[in-house]
C-alpha cells in the first residue's frame, strides 16, 4: 500500500494536479508556463511535486536559446545605444519577441514561452537586446514572481 503524501500546512492528503496557466515578470523577461504539476490538498494549497523542481526547470527555460545581437553602448560618461547593424542611435522604439520551448523535468513535461523586450532600430529595423545578460539576470527572478502568483510553496 502506497504511503499517503499530507500536507504540510493543514495535514490533509494531496494529490497531483496541473495548473493550467500561470505567468510572472521582471525587467524585460515575461514567462507563461503551462501544465505545471503542482502537489494540491483539499483546501487548496500548492507545493513543487519535489524540492529540485523548480532549479531543474529553471536550468532548461536558461536553456533556450535567445538568437538575438546585443545593442552597441557608445561615448565615454554617458554611454548611448547604437544598433548593432546599422550603428543608428536608438530611440525609444520597443517590440517584443515571444520564443517557445517546452521542458521535462522527471516525468511531467510542460509547455513554456518567453516574451522578451527588445530595442528596435528606427533606420533598419533591426532587433537586438540592450545589453548582454539582461535576459539571463532576470529569468530566474521572473519564473518566481509566477510560482508566487500561483501560490506555490516549497515542498519542505
Amino acid at each position: 500500500m502506497a504511503d499517503t503524501i499530507l500536507c504540510r500546512q493543514c495535514n490533509t492528503p494531496v494529490q497531483r494536479q496541473s495548473i493550467d496557466a500561470l505567468s510572472g515578470e521582471e525587467g524585460v523577461v515575461r514567462i507563461k508556463v503551462t501544465g505545471l504539476p503542482v502537489l494540491v490538498c483539499e483546501r487548496g494549497h500548492r507545493r513543487f511535486i519535489s524540492a529540485d523542481f523548480p532549479l531543474k526547470l529553471l536550468e532548461q527555460v536558461a536553456g533556450v536559446k535567445i538568437d538575438l545581437p546585443v545593442a552597441r553602448k557608445q561615448g565615454l560618461l554617458f554611454k548611448k545605444l547604437h544598433c548593432s547593424q546599422c550603428d543608428v542611435l536608438l530611440g525609444a522604439d520597443k517590440a517584443s519577441r515571444t520564443f517557445q520551448s517546452s521542458a521535462t523535468v522527471g516525468d511531467a513535461t510542460l509547455a513554456f514561452e518567453l516574451e522578451v523586450q527588445v530595442e528596435v532600430c528606427t533606420a533598419c529595423k533591426h532587433e537586438q537586446l540592450r545589453e548582454e545578460g539582461l535576459v539571463e539576470g532576470s529569468l530566474s527572478a521572473a519564473l518566481a514572481h509566477a510560482f508566487q502568483g500561483a501560490e506555490i510553496r516549497p515542498p519542505g
